[in-house]
């Protein structure tokens, strides 16, 4: 890279000016919104501190102070990735999503045959959720004549490494993405900004500038808590499992709190938090579940979790203390993952629909008119199987 795409060290005003990684972030802001592409390595510390004459400290405060902005993803020791989008991107309006039966599937005709590839770049490929997503998208793109590529990637650093090599290679040009938000926001940041199709299936912001298809959370907590309130519950216990800063458990707890406002529930029914550190939902709830449970006199008599792996701890802690599921109280659980058909009792849940995700973004993805903003809820549904029942009277 060279040298004469930084501003003069004449810049860096020594005495009576802003304070020295103030004036360095402004300048390489500049540098980067006009010089550098998505993708492209920035300068190295070691370069910033010898072209002016800085300490290491004020090059690493003021390229941290651009991470946060969202213009580099940091890598110590090297080069850090530029991340921006570009000024001269098209911006189109929302617009309402289509019935998946109204969708003309189609594969623009510019596309050779040997680039009809689908990357998936995910933050976890082996547990059941990413497993069944894969399989379904992977599917959805065969029966297409699309071939299927995965990259796992779980930080921005190694996001950063499988974009470097796919972007080098310029041999895909379509992807899926899901993975952690930060990471997300970096993959959308740069694949946009080459001009690469992208199509969300994990949760961003739901107002995200990026292209999504999603479950729609507001809906599954209505139809999970229209099915507990139709079997006589009214002491209902929406148990999160999950980070709760996440975009859509946010959207599930609001849902939850606005629906339990309009039936007049708020005397009985409530949100419940689960124990959060490092342990995995196991063990969350493992230390969760004897505070929910021992907090009143009146238990609560049934449980909706915001995802089923929550819902089969929750289970087993009942069983082991000698609770009846669901003659003691009832679990809703959230995904219909393949493992809820095998609990004892087997998981009622609200399924995700994972087959009609897939095949609305492989559609979406590769459509004539792609849309770089789209935003699709898709609709989930009840599964009923025998972990709900009437309530006790």
């Amino acid at each position: 890279m060279s040298n004469s795409l930084l501003p003069s060290p004449d810049i860096i005003v020594r005495k009576g000016g802003s304070p020295l990684h103030s004036q360095l972030r402004s300048a390489m802001r500049d540098s980067i919104l006009n010089d550098f592409k998505p993708g492209d390595a920035f300068f190295t510390e070691q370069v910033l501190e010898n072209h002016f004459d800085v300490s290491k400290i004020t090059v690493r405060r003021a390229l941290d102070d651009l991470s946060r902005e969202g213009l580099l993803v940091r890598r110590r020791g090297t080069a850090s990735i530029v991340a921006h989008v570009r000024r001269d991107l098209p911006h189109k309006e929302v617009e309402a999503p289509q019935p998946v039966s109204a969708q003309r599937f189609s594969i623009p005709t510019d596309i050779p045959k040997s680039g009809r590839i689908t990357g998936i770049i995910a933050g976890e490929m082996f547990g059941e959720y990413s497993s069944t997503l894969i399989s379904e998208l992977s599917k959805a793109s065969l029966s297409r004549g699309i071939q299927v590529r995965c990259y796992p990637t779980l930080t921005p650093e190694s996001a950063a490494d499988v974009l470097n090599s796919l972007l080098s290679s310029g041999e895909l040009h379509s992807f899926v993405l899901f993975s952690h938000t930060e990471v997300m926001r970096f993959l959308n940041h740069v694949l946009i900004g080459r001009g690469c199709r992208t199509v969300s299936v994990e949760a961003l912001d739901l107002d995200a500038p990026y292209p999504y298809v999603l479950t729609d959370s507001r809906a599954a907590v209505t139809i999970g808590l229209e099915h507990l309130i139709s079997l006589g519950h009214r002491r209902i216990v929406l148990l999160v499992n999950e980070n709760p800063e996440h975009p859509t458990v946010r959207v599930k707890i609001e849902r939850f709190r606005e629906l339990v406002a309009q039936q007049g529930l708020e005397s009985t029914a409530r949100v419940f938090p689960a124990v959060w550190g490092k342990d995995d939902g196991y063990g969350r709830l493992d230390s969760t579940m004897p505070a929910l449970w021992n907090e009143r006199a009146e238990k609560p008599t049934a449980i909706f979790t915001v995802s089923d792996s929550g819902a089969w701890a929750a289970i087993n802690w009942l069983y082991r203390h000698g609770v009846d599921v669901p003659g003691d109280v009832s679990v809703l659980g959230f995904e219909n993952l393949t493992t809820s058909q095998f609990t004892r009792p087997t998981l009622t849940t609200v399924a995700h629909p994972f087959e009609q995700i897939a095949v609305r973004t492989i559609e979406a993805l590769w459509s004539d008119d792609y849309n770089p903003q789209l935003h699709e809820l898709v609709e989930p549904f009840l599964v009923l199987r025998e972990s709900t029942g009437p309530v006790k009277r």
